[in-house]
């Protein structure tokens, strides 16, 4: 299959897949897709009209407060934004157009409105859309922005400059706070210059009704920096006591809540003086939070306990008050409202979601979806040095499961909490069971959970899923392992170290080249948690474990029947990785390797109709692998 390409020379003989637009990687494609679907048959149909149905059905995935009240997404026939009135009742404020999704909801500081960010094919970039709560557009932006606010009659937000210089001309990928005239064409650099460079993400917070400003200049996922100041373009070098990764809550009784993730370990909250930004008050977390708010008395901080969230309420000055939301759930955003209290989405393995209004000493539902039946539990086994590795097993309520299929991540502090997830839905209906691996590189229990799987502890991520998978078939049980994005590039992992032990493999959106995923689309960003290729230390170490460079002839092991999928609307993970794994497989003789390559998807989603035809197929390769009887 390497033939007909281009870029030998490169030492890289399928570096040609990497050109997305070429008549032959065009042709592969096809082929590829054709092939699958003569594998699969007729089942991918049988099993579309209930994804279908089960993407349709009204789903809240994010939401933003809105003065008193709640803007939420809701994924359905058509995505929407609507705001939901704690007195009951509901306004339409934004909703997709014919091939649109809506992908980020984020709520606008000093001003009654909300940032609505379209776009088409599963892109990141799309257009951005300021709406306020009476549904007028206030403003219209192409591109990728986040962290919208007013001050002093100006609209200041952070803007991501993705392959393109930034207006100052730092080399991609970069950010910068720039400030725009509502309803404007143009806008003009406000601040970033000299405290932000190539592969820092800014984040800015801003409360105009209390006169300050803070950004948090984050690099990697570990580590960051503070700047204050008393409005978006006048920050300055905050200096504060403990190095950790930052995240600001907002205003409490006079003084500004921030975050603090420790880089050696554990979490606190900084109650800082907006006049000299010295540190007031220091209360100590159990675990880093995941996210945090501020209501003005309170300070809310959402920890994972036990692989699950809870929500704590802190007094400056002592007091607190803490809740499990009633089931294993994941918070998904929690926001506080004027007036005091907050609203949280809540979601767990049963239920698609739950907005709440919580108080102190009161969690009261403004908006919840039914729960679906399934038994649900929870295991640990130890990994190969020992650690005990937790997992979640959710399975239809009688019966023995007619297989299993393992999720995983493991990667960039991101902890696999409860969540509904259609696709797990379908598979306990069908009588598989789900279980999600709580492996090292997520931050299941705090940053040292994190790093203990990020750079060169990357393998103890894969010994971790390894040992579920163990587990599981000592049971007796067929298993199918499944992994999306950087838990793509763990289950390949997994596949290529241990080819005799998945019976199959799901593979979906990857990064699988480790010596060339910094040069493609945003890659640099992850230089922090993968280590840099062009280090020749590092390299080695990647390449060591690289599924790209690993691949086993098929004469040595053969590779379970494996799916990889991919969406040429991605433009943060680049469809090459995928493309090029497949095509290297296929010449060394795994003929079992299969690609999936959607035309109107990318890592921020498709719409329904473009998700269910995915998943029929994902779903499908698994009945098929592991046995349909």
């Amino acid at each position: 299959m390497a033939a007909g390409g281009s870029g030998a020379s490169s030492g890289d003989p399928y570096i040609w897949l990497e050109d997305l637009d070429s008549p032959e990687t065009r042709r592969f494609i096809e082929e590829m897709n054709g092939e699958l679907r003569r594998l699969l048959g007729s089942l991918p149909e049988r099993l579309y009209p209930r994804l279908l149905q089960l993407l349709r059905e009204p789903r809240v995935t994010s939401l933003a407060a809105v003065g008193d009240s709640v803007a939420a997404l809701v994924k359905a026939e058509r995505d929407r934004v609507t705001l939901l009135s704690r007195r009951g009742g509901e306004k339409l404020l934004a909703e997709a157009g014919p091939g649109e999704i809506i992908h980020w909801l984020q709520s606008v500081k000093g001003a009654r409105a909300v940032l609505v960010s379209k776009t088409v094919g599963g892109r990141d970039e799309g257009v951005a859309y300021i709406i306020d709560a009476d549904g007028r557009l206030v403003h219209k932006t192409e591109g990728s922005i986040a962290d919208p606010c007013m001050a002093g009659g100006r609209l200041y937000y952070v803007r991501f400059y993705r392959t393109t210089r930034s207006p100052d001309g730092a080399e991609p990928p970069v950010t910068r706070v720039v400030a725009a005239e509502p309803g404007g064409e143009g806008e003009r650099l406000a601040w970033g210059p000299g405290a932000a460079g190539t592969g820092e993400m800014i984040d800015l917070y801003c409360s105009p009704r209390h006169g300050w400003s803070i950004a948090v200049v984050r690099r990697g996922w570990s580590s960051a920096r503070l700047y204050g100041g008393p409005s978006p373009e006048e920050m300055e070098p905050l200096s504060l006591p403990v190095e950790a990764g930052y995240s600001v809550a907002g205003p409490v009784e006079g003084m500004v809540a921030v975050h603090a993730r420790k880089s050696g370990g554990g979490g606190e909250l900084l109650l800082l003086d907006p006049g000299s930004w010295s540190v007031e008050e220091r209360i100590p977390l159990p675990r880093p939070a995941e996210h945090v708010a501020a209501d003005g008395s309170t300070v809310a901080a959402v920890t994972v306990q036990d692989a699950r969230h809870v929500v704590t309420l802190y007094r400056p000055g002592g007091g607190e008050w803490s809740t499990g939301l009633g089931e294993p759930s994941t918070v998904e955003a929690i926001e506080a409202l004027e007036g005091g209290g907050y609203a949280v989405l809540a979601t767990s393995f049963t239920r698609p979601h739950r907005v709440l209004e919580l108080r102190e000493g009161s969690v009261e539902p403004i908006l919840e979806a039914p729960r679906f039946e399934a038994w649900l539990g929870e295991f640990w086994v130890p990994s190969r040095d020992g650690t005990r590795i937790h997992a979640w097993h959710m399975a239809p309520r009688e019966g023995r499961p007619r297989g299993v299929v393992v999720y995983g991540y493991g990667g960039f502090n991101i902890s696999l909490t409860p969540r509904y997830n259609p696709a797990a839905r379908l598979l306990v209906e069908l009588g598989y069971a789900w279980v999600v691996a709580n492996t090292r590189g997520g931050g299941e229990e705090g940053e040292e959970w994190h790093r203990a799987g990020m750079l060169r502890n990357k393998h103890k991520v894969f010994e971790d899923f390894e040992a579920v998978v163990e587990h599981v078939k000592k049971l007796g049980a067929r298993v199918a392992a499944w992994g999306a994005s950087n838990g793509g590039l763990l289950v390949a992992a997994v596949e290529t170290r241990r080819p005799d032990l998945l019976d199959a493999a799901v593979i979906g959106y990857p990064v699988l080249d480790m010596l060339r995923f910094h040069l493609l689309y945003i890659g640099k960003l992850w230089v922090h948690e993968y280590g840099d290729p062009e280090d020749p230390e590092m390299r080695r170490y990647l390449e060591s474990y690289s599924p790209y460079h690993n691949i086993p002839p098929a004469g040595e092991a053969r590779l379970p029947p494996t799916l990889v999928y991919t969406g040429l609307g991605d433009d943060r993970v680049h469809p090459g990785h995928a493309l090029k794994y497949v095509a290297k497989a296929r010449d060394l003789g795994h003929r079992s390797v299969y690609l999936r390559v959607e035309t109107e998807s990318g890592h921020s989603g498709a719409t329904a109709e473009t998700k269910a035809r995915e998943l029929a197929d994902i779903i499908a390769f698994i009945v098929k692998a592991l046995g349909e009887g």
